[in-house]
């Protein structure tokens, strides 16, 4: 098992490599709509950049929405201690603007590299984190790897993996087993997620909530929704955050139920 997994990380390192011009390329065009995809590219392959104080607590929010789920981490965090020094990554350019205002002295923002085993090797030689949280997915089995060997203990965080990603998971099992096999602690969403990482390796999993459930909303804000909710008198359906496929069983299910 072991040989087979090393063929297939070498495998998927030689296809991450062949695919950064077009990785880049896809950076470019975002940037039309966020000029932050444009910048600091050498992050992207973990050369330069800030460095994170050694032993910072690392924290990867791919998303927006993940950064929020990491917001409320780092403030409960910080109430345990406020000597602990933060390195946020992140995967798309709204989230590293929104997660710019979590910083404070001595924190560290950056782009996680792409999977590559150089990348990943200059990553945790650079910023040497003493443990890792990774937001709702796995990703990267390049830095899960070299998390290992470096001796990081990585944790998933309001960890989902839905039917159509436990069937991927299983397809690339080779590749992406070891990486959760190798995760010190999974909290999950729900029982059925919990049930579904099982599947693919993951060993320490506990059932643990979601996090979304504990964002507070400003109180401007839920004012304002009660005023258009008293406004228009009628109930109202909001699909938010939808996946690609999700949307059209919500319509139908709107076409069948009875007017109230």
């Amino acid at each position: 098992p072991g040989v087979i997994a090393s063929l297939a990380r070498g495998w998927h390192s030689a296809l991450t490599l062949l695919a950064l011009p077009l990785r880049f390329a896809g950076l470019w065009w975002r940037g039309r709509e966020h000029r932050g995809y444009r910048l600091r590219w050498h992050e992207r392959l973990a050369w330069g950049g800030p460095r994170a104080q050694p032993g910072a607590v690392w924290l990867h929010a791919q998303t927006l929405g993940e950064l929020k789920e990491v917001a409320i981490l780092v403030g409960e965090l910080r109430g345990f201690s406020s000597s602990w020094r933060y390195l946020l990554t992140h995967g798309e350019a709204e989230g590293r603007a929104e997660g710019y205002k979590l910083l404070k002295p001595g924190d560290v923002q950056a782009w996680l590299p792409f999977d590559t085993q150089g990348a990943a090797r200059r990553f945790f030689r650079r910023h040497q984190p003493r443990v890792g949280v990774l937001m709702e997915r796995l990703t990267h089995p390049n830095l899960l790897h070299r998390a290992a060997r470096a001796g990081v203990p990585v944790m998933m965080a309001n960890a989902r993996l839905g039917e159509g990603d436990l069937k991927h998971a299983q397809r690339r099992r080779a590749l992406l087993e070891p990486g959760f096999q190798s995760l010190a602690l999974v909290l999950a969403q729900s029982d059925a997620d919990a049930r579904r990482l099982a599947r693919v390796g993951a060993q320490q999993v506990r059932v643990f909530g979601n996090l979304d459930f504990d964002i507070a909303p400003p109180v401007k804000l839920i004012a304002r929704g009660l005023e258009w909710r008293q406004a228009i008198a009628r109930p109202v359906v909001l699909a938010a955050g939808t996946f690609d496929g999700e949307e059209r069983p919500l319509l139908d299910a709107w076409k069948t139920t009875p007017a109230p």
